[in-house]
């Protein structure tokens, strides 16, 4: 009820906001969801408003799970609230529901990959039609419509797939052999039990997200999924070593070993750090402006050149149009405050040790290069500058190699416009046809 009035509220609004305007022949409804309805004002006949009572959904309790050769089957119990007149329902699995951070959005999804309206309860329904991953998390999830036809309320039931029989305990001991500032080995063990194991290295933390925002795109059911496809994969004892590790960071390998049938065992996790760099002074930076370069066919690029002292255990580096500065929009402050911030979602945010950046830039336009550092307990050092200004056109370019591509800037400057650190999107998830649901 409440979803269908303030729909309409919108399109009440909207249409009086149209009219306002010169020759309005349509009416755009925004909905929450982030979709857009459109309407011919020529054909809108008329608006009115309704009321219905009460939750509009299909509350839904999954009861067993069994796993088939041609189709998996769920058993499922669905009891409509009194105003619901039909359901739409999806089988989603868990690490993509942070797509979903609101009940319209997850309305909207289930009533686009919904294959099926449903307008009976159900006591204890069989869903077929699904193959579903073993050891993995799932919810299932159904949208209830009014008399209007609405997609309105939503309700869950989280469920677990079990996992196959898995022969003896497959296990891979490992020890960390040595650590520095920038490498790491390890060495593997696997017992007799092991059919094979594979291992991959995160940053602390990072194997969770990295399984909720490409599990779904993948069709990893599992963190041990993501790491028999990313990792490195061994039958016996095994030495490794990473580099070009981080200094002074936190990183977690995972290990996941499987059986002689290939059916994955648990996984194990080894906490590791490298050795920090710099010391307890304090850090400092020094900027050189470099090379100029590149065409306007492939873009400009700047080369600045970002030098540490002994002190500097990391730092972070950047590159502003200075009329940026001169309007206002970003202050030294600014520049200072937004450098010290986190951003995990770029991998050379933090550097380590001399960076020598190439930057996409304009022709004969001012910037400002920053550069700011911690030490080895933490503390920020002083922000460094300097201020340059691009030539009026590249230099001539060399003979172009056959077969050989140009090199793009290492980087992107940050303009005068504002900054988006978000996470990107992926909207697609594999979906399953013929799903039937039966008392």
């Amino acid at each position: 009820m409440k979803r269908f009035y303030s729909f309409l509220i919108v399109l009440a609004l909207t249409l009086t906001a149209a009219w306002a305007q010169t020759n309005p022949n349509r009416i755009l409804v925004h909905e929450a969801s982030g979709n857009v309805q459109g309407f011919l004002v020529e054909r809108v006949d008329s608006m009115s408003f309704a009321k219905v009572e009460g939750r509009v959904a299909a509350d839904a309790e999954v009861l067993e799970f069994a796993a088939g050769s041609l189709s998996d089957t769920l058993w499922i119990s669905i009891t409509r609230t009194p105003d619901c007149e039909a359901f739409k329902l999806a089988c989603i699995p868990a690490n993509y529901m942070g797509h979903f951070p609101t009940d319209a959005l997850l309305a909207d999804y289930i009533n686009q990959v919904g294959e099926n309206y449903y307008y009976d309860d159900f006591d204890k329904a069989q869903l077929t039609g699904i193959d579903l991953a073993d050891d993995a998390d799932y919810v299932f999830a159904t949208v209830g419509y009014d008399r209007y036809g609405i997609a309105c309320g939503v309700a869950k039931s989280e469920f677990h797939t079990p996992r196959p029989a898995v022969l003896g305990t497959p296990q891979v001991e490992c020890t960390v052999d040595a650590v520095d500032q920038t490498t790491i080995t390890f060495s593997f063990k696997p017992n007799a039990d092991t059919g094979g194991y594979a291992f991959c290295i995160y940053p602390k933390g990072q194997a969770e997200s990295n399984f909720n925002s490409w599990g779904p795109m993948f069709g990893f059911a599992t963190i041990g999924d993501m790491v028999r496809l990313w990792g490195l994969t061994q039958t016996g004892n095994y030495t490794y070593t990473y580099t070009d590790m981080n200094p002074g960071s936190d990183y977690e390998l995972y290990i996941q070993p499987w059986d002689a049938n290939g059916n994955n065992a648990d996984y194990s996790v080894v906490s590791v750090s490298t050795q920090k760099m710099g010391g307890e002074g304090l850090a400092e930076m020094t900027i050189k402006v470099g090379e100029f370069g590149g065409s306007a066919e492939y873009g400009y690029y700047q080369e600045v050149t970002y030098t540490p002292n002994d002190q500097v255990s990391l730092h972070r580096d950047m590159v502003l149009e200075k009329k940026a500065l001169d309007s206002g929009q970003w202050t030294e402050d600014s520049v200072a405050n937004y450098l010290k911030g986190d951003n995990p979602y770029d991998p050379e945010w933090n550097q380590y040790g001399v960076d020598v950046a190439r930057w996409g830039v304009d022709p004969a336009t001012s910037y400002v290069a920053y550069s700011i550092a911690q030490n080895i307990n933490g503390e920020w050092g002083p922000l460094a500058s300097v201020e340059f200004t691009t030539p009026e056109a590249a230099p001539a370019a060399a003979p172009a190699v056959k077969g050989v591509a140009p090199k793009f800037p290492k980087r992107i400057m940050v303009g005068s416009g504002s900054i988006n650190n978000a996470m990107p999107k992926f909207t697609t998830l594999p979906l399953k046809k013929g799903i039937q649901l039966t008392k």
